[in-house]
């Protein structure tokens, strides 16, 4: 009897075993399913890498060529005398970079330019800039005609000598003399109003003209010419060491002392009249959103509808917080929004990033709304059309800049508009967020016009709100948008 109860036990025993093999064989067969679905699932998404950059960079240009002379009306050419000057004056806000540019004129294709390549920083520890800048000036070859050959030298005509073989812009080796050797560059300062920023006058004066005994000759001297002065915020505004001449007019300068081909270049407009490289307002941009939809039209605000209170257009309008748009973005069907990567707003030259995945074969649609700063409620952001994340087929995903254009500067319409960079109610000088007076015009509206209070460039009458860098419209030239799929 002992016998068949342990028989029985010991079946009973594999029986249990073969069933717990089962059940393991069971769970691994799900767990497989599982992974393939996730990898199936994971097959079928994109993420798109966003990079929306504040691209802002010339902010003016102003020539030179007026020559004042003790005793003598002013007339226009170079300066020939000791003591002979040119003076300018131009509008600019903190973060502005100077760099002005004017011929040896006793020279083939020799200029005198700042050293530093990002410009000479207008401001200094907060404090305007003033004294005498000429030692920060150097020589630059421009590559573009043969060096000393004094039956080329002016006034033998302009652009008439022969080319350089070395074509590359650089430095003149002339055993370490500098702007000061032979110009004083004198930069005053006269502060602005509430309203609008302050005037700086240059000042340039020729200390060390040829001598007239001497044959001409790039030792003999220094003739100054007639150039231009460039307010900007990137590096190499006008040109590029160890790179060919752009060909937008600093060869006209660098040769023969012409400022206007340069000039007119910075100064092009559009077919409604506004710029299409002046960049209208200094500004950072805040942190923002970037976000894909499937719906017919942009599910984050609608031009000329009033905000939805509960959207976050207001608060990345007003005072740069994305924190309400994301996540009520994430709340709606077939939308998915993210916010950018970087902690801190972005200067010029600088990136807002943002990481965007969704699925493949869904006619996903991008837009994205970030703050320009220096204004009271104003934001940029993509049209309400949506820019397609994929081919037509859908699934081929989009790579490029496309989303560049179409994106425009708009009005919340929640506050009351206040002088570009200079409205205390603006977020870098506000007590607190939310301050303002109310907008009487609620509606959400594109930028139609905005009075450039920083540069003193008057008013840009951009009716579309354009804000790309490069549109052939021209307008207030801000950002560059780009997008790419991971591979």
């Amino acid at each position: 009897m002992k016998k068949t109860i342990l028989s029985a036990f010991a079946l009973l025993t594999i029986l249990a075993a073969c069933e717990s093999d089962d059940n393991d064989i069971f769970v691994e067969e799900q767990q497989e399913e599982q992974q393939q679905e996730e990898q199936q699932e994971e097959a079928n998404l994109v993420t798109f890498d966003i990079t929306v950059t504040n691209a802002a960079n010339y902010f003016e240009a102003v020539p030179f060529s007026e020559r004042l002379r003790d005793g003598d009306a002013p007339t226009t050419g170079p300066l020939t005398q000791n003591g002979d000057q040119y003076q300018i004056s131009f509008q600019a806000v903190p973060g502005t970079k100077f760099s002005p540019v004017t011929m040896m004129g006793n020279s083939n294709d020799w200029f005198l330019a700042p050293e530093d390549f990002g410009g000479i920083d207008l401001w200094q520890n907060g404090a305007p800039l003033t004294g005498d800048i000429a030692s920060e000036l150097i020589l630059f070859d421009a590559g573009t005609e043969a060096d000393n050959l004094p039956e080329f030298f002016p006034p033998a005509g302009a652009n008439v000598g022969p080319e350089d073989p070395n074509t590359a812009t650089r430095i003149v080796d002339r055993g370490g003399l500098r702007g000061d050797t032979y110009i004083t560059a004198v930069l005053d300062y006269e502060a602005g109003t509430a309203n609008s920023a302050g005037i700086f006058t240059f000042t340039i004066t020729a200390i060390m003209t040829p001598d007239p005994d001497q044959a001409p000759s790039s030792q003999n001297g220094f003739v100054v010419t007639p150039g231009i002065t460039v307010l900007h915020a990137l590096e190499n505004p006008l040109f590029t060491l160890g790179e060919e001449d752009r060909g937008v007019g600093l060869e006209a300068i660098a040769e023969d002392g012409m400022p206007t081909t340069l000039n007119n270049w910075f100064h092009e407009e559009g077919p409604n009249g506004d710029p299409i490289r002046l960049t209208s307002t200094y500004s950072v941009l805040s942190g923002g959103v970037a976000y894909a939809f499937t719906q017919d039209s942009d599910p984050w605000f609608s031009q000329g509808s009033v905000l939805n209170p509960n959207s976050g257009v207001e608060e990345i309008a007003e005072d740069g917080n994305r924190t309400v748009a994301v996540a009520y973005l994430n709340t709606l069907e077939g939308v998915t929004a993210v916010a950018n990567n970087e902690s801190a707003n972005v200067r010029p030259g600088e990136s807002l990033t943002f990481e965007l995945t969704v699925p493949v074969g869904a006619a996903y649609k991008f837009g994205y709304g970030t703050m320009l700063v220096n204004t009271n409620d104003w934001f940029i952001a993509y049209n309400n059309e949506g820019f397609p994340l994929f081919g037509e087929d859908g699934e081929t995903p989009y790579s490029g800049f496309g989303a560049t254009t179409k994106s425009y500067l708009y009005d919340a319409g929640t506050e009351i508009d206040q002088a570009v960079g200079f409205g205390v109610d603006q977020a870098p000088r506000q007590v607190g967020p939310n301050t303002g007076a109310p907008d009487a015009n609620t509606t959400i509206r594109r930028v139609s016009n905005l009075e450039d209070v920083q540069y003193g460039k008057g008013v840009y009458n951009s009716g579309p709100g354009v804000v790309a860098i490069g549109d052939g419209r021209g307008g207030y030239n801000l950002v560059t948008v780009e997008i790419r799929p991971r591979n």
